[in-house]
């Protein structure tokens, strides 16, 4: 999945441009989404979307593919 449409690399995502940084990511399972070290972390919602196509809950509109 290309992340580069929903990330932007600024704030607490700047340190993800290395693409050593951005390898640590891991899934966290009580929060149901990707998360780094550095506490950055995407909505599980965005993400489901994203994969889907499917709208985000409260949204009239699908995340683009």
């Amino acid at each position: 999945m290309d992340l580069e449409p929903i990330l932007s690399f600024d704030g607490v995502f700047a340190p993800l441009r290395d693409p050593a940084r951005f390898a640590e990511a891991r899934v966290e399972p009580e929060l149901g989404t990707i998360v780094w070290p550095s506490g950055a972390d995407l909505c599980p919602d965005v993400v489901r979307a994203r994969l889907t196509g499917v709208p985000v809950p409260g949204s009239s509109r699908a995340v683009a593919s």
